[in-house]
């Protein structure tokens, strides 16, 4: 790591040697980070059940300085019992309007439901972070492997 000392380096150069050790362990952490946003919403699918919910209310709530919001979903279960849900994915934009019919997924276990458009972003952030950490691991990689050959003589 940076280390101050009297040699010739200066802080730049040795920031810039830094740089693949850097690039890979982010790489890394971005990489996992967007295979846990997929597999966990995969197998959130498997375990659950298409259906179209109807959007009964829209909460919305202050953050740090914005508004986020999450749809109160409702459906219709197969013996004709209607079912609602809170979850606790807040977001912003709002990605539905009340009175809105959505696709969506219902596990019965545990009655949680999520609409299609909650899955489809968490697949776009985790494709983007696995995409982003994947160029990230492979350019450290190549640096550390390149820096580590003899230079080439002319």
């Amino acid at each position: 790591l940076l280390t101050p000392s009297s040699s010739s380096k200066s802080l730049y150069q040795q920031a810039k040697e830094q740089q693949p050790y850097v690039a890979v362990a982010l790489g890394a952490i971005f990489l996992l980070t967007g295979l846990f946003f997929e597999i966990s919403e995969r197998l959130f699918m498997a375990g659950a059940v298409s259906v179209s919910a109807q959007v009964v209310e829209i909460e919305a709530q202050e953050s740090d300085n914005n508004v986020v919001f999450r749809p109160v979903l409702e459906i219709t279960k197969k013996n004709g019992a209607t079912h609602r849900y809170k979850g606790n994915r807040w977001v912003s934009p709002n990605p539905h309007t009340k009175g809105e019919t959505v696709p969506a997924w219902y596990v019965p276990e545990s009655g949680q439901v999520v609409t299609q458009g909650f899955i489809d972003h968490s697949f776009l952030m985790g494709r983007l972070c696995a995409v982003f950490g994947f160029g990230a691991l492979a350019w450290g990689s190549f640096k550390l492997w390149q820096n580590r050959l003899p230079p080439f003589a002319s």
